[in-house]
């Protein structure tokens, strides 16, 4: 088993907390292996304790704090001021805490090492720090509180939270502020094949209950794949039939349907129920088509490296995978080119190459 490297946790924890105890340090350490440590038992307790920190929470400058591949600290005062509603700070939070780590282990061997490290006097501990150690190390793994000493400092506000999310925490303010209005909201999330859309807007669908509307089901119909049709910008999807049986009901926020384009028939399918939902999402490349952009309220463009793209699209697509490097994937930079997709989203989010462990498919 790869032994977690807690030195370089230790010591990115202690330049931005100079004053914290050893008690600290294992506290991030247990985070970042464990994450949330526990399933919300009490979900309408947890959201009131989370409600009776939100106000007093302290702006640290940093929304959320990397703890490990994993997990990420998310700051309360950082999320108040970006606009994040309290609510949306509990669901990220109750979302996370049904991963399962399985870090009892890595968590135990760093610990170990730990205690050894200490004992050779390699890791700096003074009697305090000693006592902390022998007294927890018959309890570990279980949970532990921060010191007196960083809580007097420091006044510690945040959940931990997976790390999947923490790229889209600045969609998450603008969409939560136009909640808070009361207002019904659109959202495109564009971008280039394997960036990360679908994933970026399954995860939104979590946390907000959101419908999402898939561009690749407005593939272009046999007789419309002309070679002028496929010279234009983006002209390898149906934006016409978008238009007619999407665009004038995504603002209503009311429940409609559209026929979603089969593959396997190459001809349309049965009705696509899209259900009454204050947040819409329409998610795929060519979401952000000029003819499509004034139907949103936001926009965010995902970004991922190319590499990183060419592997998603080898483990996904296998044998197919020449089709997206050769045809698909030229298509879509000379379109974002063209039309300057990127630049005309309201934000542009990077998508890391981060294992995605949310339970997306249960019912939230």
């Amino acid at each position: 088993m790869e032994l977690f490297d807690w030195r370089s946790l230790f010591e990115s924890q202690k330049s931005l907390y100079p004053s914290a105890r050893l008690q600290d340090l294992i506290k991030a350490l247990h985070q970042a292996c464990l994450g949330c440590g526990h399933l919300i038992a009490d979900e309408a307790g947890s959201f009131a304790q989370l409600q009776g920190e939100w106000e007093g929470a302290p702006v640290t400058g940093r929304l959320s704090e990397e703890l490990s591949d994993g997990f990420v600290r998310l700051h309360l005062g950082d999320a108040r001021e970006g606009n994040i509603r309290p609510e949306t700070v509990q669901k990220l939070f109750s979302l996370s805490a049904r991963i399962r780590t399985g870090g009892e282990d890595v968590f135990l061997e760093a610990l170990d090492e730990i205690r050894q490290t200490v004992s050779m006097g390699v890791t700096p501990a003074d009697e305090e720090d000693r006592a902390f150690l022998s007294a927890y190390l018959p309890k570990a793994p279980a949970m532990l509180s921060h010191s007196e000493t960083f809580r007097a400092l420091y006044r510690p506000a945040y959940r931990v939270i997976a790390r999947e999310f923490a790229s889209l925490l600045p969609l998450m303010g603008l969409i939560d502020r136009s909640l808070s209005e009361g207002r019904h909201v659109t959202l495109a999330v564009e971008g280039g094949c394997a960036s990360g859309k679908s994933t970026a807007a399954a995860l939104l669908h979590a946390v907000y209950g959101a419908s999402v509307i898939h561009m690749d089901d407005f593939f272009l119909r046999p007789e419309q794949r002309t070679p002028e049709r496929f010279r234009e910008a983006g002209g390898n999807v149906d934006r016409e039939r978008f238009l007619q049986e999407v665009g004038p009901f995504l603002r209503s926020g009311e429940a409609f349907s559209y026929r979603r384009f089969d593959c396997s028939s190459m001809a349309l399918g049965e009705a696509v129920p899209v259900p009454a939902s204050q947040l819409i999402i329409v998610e795929g490349s060519y979401s952000m088509h000029p003819a499509l952009a004034p139907l949103y309220d936001l926009s965010a463009f995902v970004r991922a490296d190319l590499d990183t793209r060419k592997k998603r699209i080898l483990r996904r697509n296998g044998e197919k995978a020449s089709m997206f490097f050769s045809r698909w994937m030229p298509l879509e930079d000379a379109y974002f080119e063209q039309t300057e997709a990127e630049k005309r989203c309201t934000l542009s989010l990077p998508f890391p190459d981060t294992p995605f462990r949310v339970p997306l498919g249960e019912e939230v």
